[in-house]
């Protein structure tokens, strides 16, 4: 199977890419099958049971590896990006950004405690890290809009993202791919499917890719860096071809060089560097057993994972084209002190690491009666440890430097969880299904916060402190799905949801001016969401319509206030949105498929706690909530052809828009962005041994 990678073209501050991909394979025919979709045999497992996404009782997105590839997607917040009513500000750091479903989030960043949607990785949970992992060798991505937390816990208050990668199988392949494009696109990939035996096989996939920099450096006009993404994973998997199946997986990536950079006027896409410090890194790596055995009443299911993740970044404090305009009301001589000053990389650095280790283990128990009744039960433990630190330490000249920011902010975060978890979906008439959730969970955090201040630094002093959080969070939902005709159906889910409580990651109490001060934490958040919709689907399963409206109040809302002094603390404050969602699949004949989507949403802020006035006004619209937005696709794949100087194969190729709304780029509703349009598109030719294809993105 040979692959051709991904191209992207970007509006505004976003680079426009471009790239072809080429793809060969050997073994197998190609498995990438995008060919006539009968969209009612789409298979979801979003529930934690296998089911049709046509009788799933809410709105959710389902691509498959082939569409993903195709659209140029090359990482999970890229997959986010396709799908409506998410909003994401993507900072090419996880911890700093953000992702909305609906309008649910947080109000600011807190950092990488506050998990709104979680990714979930062939069963494991990573949370924020997780929007940043790669995609390649996916089997599928579903998206499951509105709280999940019943199946997934806190981190799914608002939606989830569940990404399943390819399991070995008993064929042989292989497949080598290649990607060129601009900016020095340039990169390789790998897949290896070894069957070891009749019940054992291996699997191995592996990517490299780099590409410069968007952002130049304005005086040598020389990118400022290049962006390098490497992906390993390996599987073992053992069945029995009856009741057992294992598979022992390890994977390992690493990111280089995505980081946002401070720039006076981003959309430039130049910025002055003159020797400051500039780079990132960011790597995951983990290993998991899961462990499946069949019963004839049931699947019993074990994940055991451990993962860690690990980042590093270094870059100015003030960027070099940013102290003239900061500066500009200062006289000549003591602007020279200031360029001085911050021109010194001793004094314009700050460095922010982190190390999280997890470790978990799920248990669940799931199975169909013979009367039709779906259920799923189990527990869920897990420990994870966090380290984080945020040093800003400088030099002192004169007063310069002399401040409560200059010194090292050292954070641990130690969690423990424990839930337990169950579903039902009743059959109480041949028409009608009642489906029942729930899941208590006892969350218990150990957190120490230390500060470390420049040895002159007379306005701070060494201080630390600790703090213990306990939570007792009960999750569920409760729907009914009735089937007005065999084609039709109708729903109406009532969800509940929560966040844990914990502190902000910027939290700037320790280091406060005339005295220490612990850090005061954010409470938990609630969310209750009420979803009525309809989802149709021909006999044929050629086309499908969904629609939807939901309702989502939102209480302690977790947001991040700064103060004119700079002094940053976190509280909670409460808001709702409302709106409709439609989506439309349509196979329209053999060689294509449409695809469109519509969103109207609503978002207000209902309530502002004194100390959070500045950040927020009660009536605001919440961060990058576009009124209107939608999107469209048109898909086309030919007959089989025969060209004698390519062979056998099949054109295909697409075109995708996405339409955003004006929206605020802040909860504090200062600036308002304008309307934009987001195009994709790729042309190709698809052969049983090789795939080639270009592409181009604007997101």
């Amino acid at each position: 199977m040979f692959k051709l990678k991904q191209t992207a073209v970007a509006l505004m501050a976003v680079p426009i890419v471009l790239s072809g991909t080429v793809y060969a394979q050997t073994g197998t025919e190609n498995r990438d099958e995008s060919e006539i979709q009968d969209l009612g045999s789409v298979v979801v497992y979003s529930r934690g049971i296998r089911e049709s996404r046509f009788d799933t009782p809410f709105m959710m997105d389902v691509m498959d590896g082939s569409t993903l590839k195709q659209r140029a997607a090359t990482t999970t917040l890229d997959a986010l990006k396709l799908v409506p009513s998410v909003s994401v500000s993507d900072t090419g750091n996880p911890q700093q950004s953000l992702v909305w479903v609906r309008g649910v989030g947080s109000l600011s960043g807190t950092g990488m405690e506050d998990h709104t949607v979680d990714v979930v990785i062939d069963g494991v949970s990573n949370g924020l890290a997780g929007i940043s992992r790669p995609l390649f060798d996916v089997e599928r991505v579903e998206v499951a809009k509105g709280p999940q937390g019943v199946l997934y816990g806190h981190r799914s208050s608002a939606g989830n993202l569940l990404l399943k990668t390819v399991d070995p199988h008993n064929e042989f392949e292989a497949s080598i791919g290649g990607s060129l494009g601009n900016r020095k696109l340039r990169g390789v990939n790998a897949i290896l499917n070894v069957p070891l035996s009749d019940q054992v096989a291996f699997r191995l996939a592996a990517q490299r890719e780099r590409r410069d920099d968007f952002i130049r450096d304005a005086e040598t006009g020389k990118r400022v860096s290049i962006k390098d993404t490497e992906y390993v994973s390996g599987k073992l998997r053992w069945f029995d071809g009856d009741r057992n199946d294992l598979i022992l997986h390890a994977w390992y990536d690493r990111r280089k060089n995505n980081h946002p950079i401070n720039m006076a006027d981003p959309l430039s896409h130049h910025t002055l560097i003159r020797g400051l410090p500039m780079g990132t890194w960011r790597k995951n790596a983990g290993v998991s057993l899961t462990y499946k055995h069949h019963f004839d009443f049931g699947t019993l299911e074990s994940i055991t994972a451990y993962q860690r993740h690990s980042s590093w970044i270094q870059r100015p404090v003030r960027g070099y084209d940013m102290l003239e305009p900061m500066f500009a009301g200062l006289p000549p001589a003591e602007r020279r002190i200031m360029d001085n000053y911050y021109g010194n990389i001793e004094n314009n650095k700050q460095v922010v690491s982190e190390k999280v280790n997890q470790l978990s283990q799920e248990l669940k128990l799931s199975g169909e009666t013979s009367a039709g009744l779906k259920w799923i039960t189990g527990v869920y433990l897990e420990r994870r440890d966090r380290d984080f630190s945020w040093d800003a330490t400088r030099g002192i000249q004169g007063k310069l430097g002399l401040d409560n920011y200059n010194g090292d902010f050292v954070r641990i975060f130690d969690r423990d969880t424990a839930a337990l978890y169950g579903e039902v979906t009743v059959p109480v008439t041949e028409r009608l299904n009642v489906v029942a959730g729930l899941r208590y969970s006892h969350e218990r955090l150990d957190h120490e916060e230390t500060f470390y201040p420049h040895p002159a630094n007379t306005l701070s002093s060494h201080a630390s402190f600790s703090h213990k959080l306990t939570d007792n969070l009960v999750s569920g939902r409760l729907g009914l799905n009735y089937a007005l005709t065999p084609t039709w159906r109708l729903y109406a889910l009532q969800s509940i949801g929560h966040k844990s409580g914990s502190f902000a990651d910027w939290n700037t109490n320790i280091s406060r001016e005339g005295g220490a001060k612990p850090a005061e934490p954010y409470d938990a958040s609630h969310i209750y969401t009420t979803e009525i919709g309809s989802k149709f689907l021909t006999a044929d399963g050629r086309f499908a319509l969904d629609v939807a409206m939901f309702y989502n109040k939102v209480s302690d809302e977790h947001v991040t206030i700064v103060e004119p002094n700079w002094v940053s603390y976190s509280d909670n404050a409460d808001t709702e949105s409302y709106g409709a969602e439609l989506t439309m699949i349509a196979q329209v004949t053999d060689n294509w498929r449409l695809q469109g989507d519509l969103v109207w949403l609503h978002t207000e802020v209902t309530d502002v706690p004194e100390s959070a006035q500045n950040i927020t006004s009660k009536g605001n619209r919440l961060a990058q909530a576009a009124r209107w937005s939608g999107g469209a696709l048109v898909a086309y794949e030919s007959d089989q052809k025969n060209l004698a100087f390519l062979g056998a194969g099949k054109f295909n190729g697409h075109v995708g828009m996405r339409f955003i709304g004006s929206r605020y780029s802040q909860v504090r509703n200062t600036q308002k962005l304008p309307s934009i349009v987001l195009f994709d598109a790729s042309v190709g030719y698809k052969q049983s041994t090789m795939i080639s294809m270009f592409g181009v993105k604007t997101y």
